[in-house]
């Protein structure tokens, strides 16, 4: 696919890759990570309307440190910089949990309802081992 999210609306549409800290830092430096934000762009280049976001969950600082297998500041906001410049946004949340609540947030953005819609409309998306709840 590409994506692990999509959050598509009438006007506006999200393709969502979805990285924990530490898979953002062995894609890094396997240069897979390139690869993979390419196949991201891909994905929305075809669409007027629709906009690439990684997503990264965690905190950065797990993973600065010199040593063998750590990653240092410079290589990871370098990192961030050229997949920003490739067109792709960036967002960091803290959780699994905090992503469920972001991804709720882009879904409303994108499917304004009126509150007594809200109400009536309640559904959710299965991925991996956790549930995006729209409520």
């Amino acid at each position: 696919l590409g994506y692990d999210f999509a959050v598509a609306g009438s006007v506006k549409e999200y393709y969502i890759e979805r990285k924990e800290i530490s898979d953002f830092a062995n894609s890094t430096f396997k240069k897979r990570i390139f690869y993979q934000i390419d196949r991201l762009i891909d994905c929305c280049s075809d669409k007027e309307n629709a906009y690439p976001i990684l997503i990264i969950e965690g905190s950065p600082y797990k993973i600065f440190n010199r040593r063998r297998g750590k990653m240092s500041k410079s290589l990871f906001y370098g990192t961030i910089s050229s997949i920003t410049e490739k067109g792709c946004g960036v967002i960091f949340t803290g959780s699994k949990n905090e992503t469920k609540i972001l991804l709720n947030i882009l879904n409303f953005a994108v499917n304004p309802l009126s509150s007594r819609e809200r109400n009536s409309k309640r559904g959710f998306i299965l991925f991996e081992s956790f549930i995006v709840f729209l409520v």
